[in-house]
């Protein structure tokens, strides 16, 4: 296309612009034909070469042109349009002419064109300026010739886009390559496009500008995040405390964020009745609802002043009255920057009354726990050197009397009287030692419960057996009563109740002054669980009592009261902490009464198991009569209920002439009491005597049975001189009431029947064998010389190897007994046991086997049963223990 073609017309012919504007060039072909061949030319319609139906003439035609002069604008070397004259005259003069001014008006565009030029060029430089001082990189692109150069980069653009070259090729490399993720990895760039028009709509022409902005993006991202981080705060503090206020510390204002229910509302309405003024509110909530000892540094912390300074994030816990009290609040404050460098507050309340009054009560517990730690500790060390003590001195007694029984083996009365002091402090040491052990064993949590059957009646007997000694030398007056106790036969660890029961009544013989009174109480409650018996058992006495404090320690272990008559006591107090963990194990507690010099009561809730099939039947009893003669009124109504409950009819008197009466008004009625349970120890006339009474007057046809609280074995051969029939000692339980009634109508053995002799000396076991297994040679010398008295005839072996090799190889029936120390060398008592009864012989699976052992732990005597031993005895040897234990495999 020839564009910008110009026209002039002579006077009075008007322009016709568009008939010229945008002429092809094939249009005036011809023209540029003659300008190659003659320079300027000279064309009409005369001339040779004219061709009518050319377009180059039909335009001049058009215009009313006959002939025209031409001649070619030419600028740099290219044609860029014509100049000519209309009807010129034909002469060399005027194609001269044309020539002259078409050369100045080529001059002319030229010079215009290199002043456009060189003011698009001082454009260009105060852009490329301009952008040089933002951008490092800065390249021209002319998209109409599809160039592409640098005018200014650093080297990590260039290696992407080059410095010149095609700029299509360049842009769809920047477009697909440089703007994706992965290019951002290496080179993070702002690339900014400036398109340049020069007047001509042909032309495009851009600067595109590259500057590195991974600061600038890094530092927005920071920004991001720390808004992201700030709007999180925010929410979180949203959704944990119900108030939350935004304050802005230099202007003093407050705007609510969230006010939820009830108490959120009320400070936001406080802060909005001062108009949104922080300190105002803020004073006015604090006079109102803050306590007055947290309000002064309520408004302190949370003042203006405070804020500003602190600048970290920081919590305030405070006093807020209410209706129903005092609670405690939190508030919260946490600073969030905003991008021109300043902060506003950010202040959330929260309710924390839960959860400071539990900290308080677990820093209670905390503390409490340091003093328990803290007192334990201390009672350790108070142990330790009681222990010393307590250790030492039946040590001294047992080194002393030792030393005087041997200068003095010929006086007998000195030596006897050393060996009674020397057992003493023996048991007494052993009982020590024992206590510390047990608890060892609590606080190692080795303790297990061995579920055996029982019935209580035997556990009583076997309780009032062992410390029946202890209470008549201290002179004390002992009571028992049973109530309601319907199941006797029970499943549980009768050893370790026995020593919590023990170790109670001992404590009440011990804390005492002689000639006391001590009672022991034991009922049967309602229990909801099937099959599980709730048994009462009640120690109390009248002795020294006990202080509030010291309640509040006794179940500490090692712990004594601080008393001078207490000191003077032997003791390690580790007997009542072993027997409150013995009873919670098997499910039940202690609890305890005292008050100093009036006594103490302590209380044993305890659940059995119950024995399948154990009730004993009492319907041959029903309806008979019964009288009851006793001067302790507990006793008498205790026995007089037993009886009713078993449906007999029982009467009841206080004295022994009251008996005597009654029986023989009976008798005189013809309807004779079936049975007459009278008490040994009655005032003015006592059990004998009114026995005596009975017989005289009525002679022997109502059965006497005496009860006694006491050993009646003293009194045994008067009585029945005197006319009894039958003994029962006190507490009464229905099984012996029974089994007593079923032996005065001959259905059950005699006492003497079913109790043999236990004394030692006077058991006649001559002709008998037992084999002794000990390794120890002091203890089976010991062993030997006791078990010699019965007329036993004792072989000793020193291991469980030595005691298999002889059961091997003996006769049957050679051995009557074994008796099988634990702990021993080579071959130990449990596989010594095993090995014998896994012999194949009958005779080996049922000779009798007895631990005799040190291993005294309730565990220690079910692993012997477990192995096939017959019965265990504890060392030191219970004389008693032993003696039963030959009448009943050897009688």
């Amino acid at each position: 296309m020839v564009n910008n073609t110009y026209e002039w017309c002579r006077e009075g012919i008007p322009t016709k612009s568009n008939g010229l504007q945008g002429i092809p060039a094939d249009m005036v072909e011809s023209w540029f034909r003659l300008v190659k061949e003659r320079g300027e030319f000279f064309i009409s319609s005369r001339d040779e070469d004219y061709v009518p139906e050319s377009e180059t003439y039909q335009i001049l035609e058009l215009r009313g042109i006959d002939s025209a002069g031409v001649s070619p604008l030419v600028v740099d070397g290219e044609i860029i349009g014509f100049f000519g004259v209309d009807n010129p005259k034909r002469n060399t003069g005027h194609l001269l002419l044309l020539s002259v001014i078409s050369s100045t008006c080529c001059i002319e565009i030229a010079n215009k064109r290199l002043e456009d030029s060189n003011k698009a060029l001082e454009e260009r430089m105060k852009i490329i300026q301009s952008l040089s001082e933002i951008y490092t990189s800065v390249y021209y692109i002319d998209l109409t010739k599809n160039y592409f150069t640098e005018l200014s980069s650093v080297s990590d653009v260039r290696t992407h886009i080059g410095a010149s070259g095609d700029a299509q090729e360049r842009l769809n490399y920047f477009s697909h390559h440089m703007v994706t993720p992965d290019c951002t990895d290496e080179l993070q760039v702002f690339a900014v496009f400036i398109r340049i028009y020069s007047g001509h709509t042909s032309e495009s022409r851009i600067i595109l500008g590259f500057r590195n902005v991974d600061s600038i993006v890094e530092e927005e991202r920071k920004h991001i995040k720390t808004l992201e981080t700030q709007s999180e705060i925010i929410e979180g503090i949203g959704s944990e405390y119900y108030s939350v206020l935004l304050v802005d510390p230099e202007t003093d204002t407050v705007t609510t964020y969230r006010a939820q229910d009830e108490d959120g509302r009320a400070i936001a309405e406080h802060f909005r009745k001062h108009n949104g003024c922080w300190s105002k509110g803020l004073r006015s909530y604090a006079e109102e609802l803050v306590s007055e000892e947290s309000r002064s540094e309520f408004i302190e912390k949370l003042s203006l002043d405070h804020i500003r300074a602190d600048g970290k994030d920081y919590s305030l816990t405070y006093e807020k009255h209410t209706d129903d009290g005092t609670i405690y609040l939190q508030a919260r404050v946490a600073f969030v920057e905003e991008k021109d460098g300043g902060f506003v507050a950010v202040v959330g309340t929260r309710n924390v009354d839960d959860l400071i009054k539990k900290e308080r009560q677990q820093e209670m517990a905390l503390q409490a726990a340091f003093d328990a730690a803290e007192a334990a500790n201390k009672a350790k060390t108070d142990f330790l050197s009681n222990m010393s003590h307590d250790i030492r001195t039946p040590m001294n007694g047992i080194i002393g009397m030792t030393a005087i029984a041997a200068s003095h083996i010929d006086d007998k009365e000195r030596v006897q009287d050393s060996l009674q002091k020397i057992t003493q402090a023996s048991k007494h040491l052993l009982s020590l030692i024992n206590e510390v052990l047990d608890m060892s064993k609590i606080e190692s949590g080795k303790v297990e419960l061995i579920e055996e059957e029982f019935k209580l009646s035997d556990l009583v007997d076997n309780l009032l057996s062992m410390t029946s000694s202890q209470i008549a030398e201290h002179h004390h007056e002992l009571s028992v009563n049973i109530s309601g106790v319907i199941h006797e036969a029970v499943i549980g660890d009768s050893l370790r109740i026995q020593k919590v029961f023990t170790n109670l009544m001992g404590n009440a013989v011990k804390f005492t002054p002689d000639g006391g009174k001590i009672r022991l109480s034991i009922s049967e409650k309602p229990s909801n669980q099937a099959e599980i018996g709730c048994y009462e058992f009640v120690f109390e006495d009248n002795g020294m009592g006990m202080s509030e404090e010291f309640m509040e320690k006794i179940f500490e272990p090692f712990t004594r009261a601080e008393d001078g008559r207490v000191n003077k006591i032997q003791g390690t107090g580790l007997g009542m902490p072993i027997s409150r963990h013995i009873v919670r194990m098997m499910g039940g507690d202690i609890k305890v009464e005292s008050k100093p010099g009036v006594g103490s009561r302590f209380t044993v809730t305890m659940y059995l198991r119950l024995q399948e099939g154990s009730d004993v039947q009492y319907d041959k009893f029903v309806d008979l009569d019964v009288l009851v003669a006793d001067d302790d009124e507990l006793s008498l109504e205790s026995c007089c209920g037993m009886l009713n409950d078993m449906g007999m009819k029982a009467e009841g008197v206080s004295t022994g002439a009251e008996a005597v009466d009654h029986i023989v008004l009976h008798h005189n009625q013809k309807r004779d009491y079936f049975a007459c349970i009278i008490d040994w120890k009655m005032p003015d006339m006592d059990g004998i005597a009114t026995t005596r009474a009975i017989r005289k007057a009525v002679g022997n046809d109502v059965p006497i049975i005496i009860i006694s609280a006491y050993d009646w074995s003293d009194i045994e051969q008067e009585a029945r001189a005197a006319g009894a029939n039958a003994f029962i000692s006190k507490p009464l339980f229905r099984s012996r009431l029974a089994r007593t009634f079923n032996t005065l109508v001959g259905d059950e053995k005699t006492r003497e029947q079913e109790m043999p002799l236990v004394d030692l000396k006077n058991m006649d076991l001559a002709g008998r064998r037992a084999l002794l297994v000990e390794d120890n040679e002091l203890n089976a010398e010991i062993a030997a010389e006791i078990l010699g008295i019965t007329g036993l005839a004792i072989e000793h072996v020193s291991d469980g190897t030595e005691a298999v090799d002889r059961m091997a190889s003996c006769e049957d029936g050679y051995y009557d007994i074994i008796f099988m120390d634990i702990q021993m060398p080579r071959m130990n008592g449990y596989d010594a046991t095993r090995a014998i009864r896994a012999m194949d012989r009958n005779y080996c699976r049922q000779v009798p086997i007895v631990a005799m052992t040190a291993n005294a732990f309730a565990e220690d005597v079910q692993a012997a049963k477990t192995v096939g031993m017959n019965e265990h005895i504890a060392k030191p040897l219970d004389l008693k223990s032993l003696a039963r234990t030959l009448d009943r495999w050897l009688k």
